[in-house]
């Protein structure tokens, strides 16, 4: 797989503006590649299409179709439970692998429009902390490195709800009816003691019964446009316009217009 480096990214940018200005590179850039409705003209943006050629890569991985290519990502991706990083608000600097810088990438743009990264410690209620992917967690880390450890993942540990019992008592007061080696309970320990306080305390009020089974393809799911979907129905389109609105500036005319003239609004599509 090759990377394309911002050199090639600018370079190839510059042509295509060049050819739109004929040759004077003084065109607002990043206002072209919007909709003509808001004063662009929908000019390609390279670097939004790379990183959503990189996100399908994911989707295919997460898919259950067998591709050899597979393999390779699957080795490096072992030791963070393969593809349930998918369901994780992960962060590549955090993960205790080096991926090749490729499949670096994929990761990285990939987790920029997961649903998972939406969650926070400030803003996070009592049944979105309860569905909050512990493994790979970028809020959760021992020793300066996210977690993942495949024996609790095993045996169903996968979400922050999941660490209360049935008696709904935080799982580390159970640890020997667990089939676990004998180092597995000091590995939950620590990473009971890295969630962050307001968890700890909200899980000491939450109840088992709410918790609902997990489900890995219901979980790797998109936030695009202001919406949730899941991952395998997501296509490249709605993709690209995602990664491309984060990018747009508007033209400098329409933002003196609608500076100067608040309550006038102007059809710039008839421009």
């Amino acid at each position: 797989m090759i990377c394309l480096g911002k050199e090639f990214v600018n370079e190839a940018n510059k042509i295509i503006l060049n050819f739109i200005g004929k040759g004077k590179d003084g065109i607002k850039r990043l206002a072209l590649i919007g909709d003509i409705e808001d004063g662009g003209i929908k000019a390609s943006h390279i670097d939004s299409i790379i990183k959503t050629q990189r996100i399908l890569c994911c989707k295919r991985l997460a898919s259950k179709q067998p591709s050899s290519w597979k393999t390779i990502l699957l080795h490096y991706l072992k030791p963070v439970g393969g593809k349930f990083i998918l369901c994780s608000d992960f962060d590549v600097k955090t993960l205790p692998i080096k991926p090749p810088t490729f499949y670096e990438e994929c990761l990285k743009y990939f987790v920029e429009c997961s649903l998972a990264k939406r969650g926070g410690i400030q803003n996070t209620t009592n049944a979105d902390l309860l569905k909050t992917i512990l493994w790979n967690n970028k809020a959760i880390c021992v020793d300066g490195n996210s977690v993942y450890y495949y024996r609790f993942a095993n045996i169903g540990i996968h979400r922050i709800g999941d660490l209360i019992f049935k008696d709904n008592k935080v799982l580390t007061n159970h640890l020997r009816e667990l089939n676990i080696s004998p180092l597995d309970p000091f590995r939950l320990t620590c990473v009971n003691e890295a969630l962050a306080t307001e968890w700890r305390s909200i899980l000491k009020t939450c109840n088992h019964s709410v918790i609902e089974p997990f489900d890995l393809q219901n979980q790797v799911q998109l936030h695009l446009n202001g919406e949730n979907g899941l991952l395998g129905k997501s296509v490249s389109k709605i993709i690209y316009k995602e990664i491309r609105n984060r990018n747009i500036s508007p033209p400098t005319a329409q933002l003196m217009y609608n500076a100067q003239f608040v309550s006038i609004k102007f059809d710039w599509e008839k421009i």
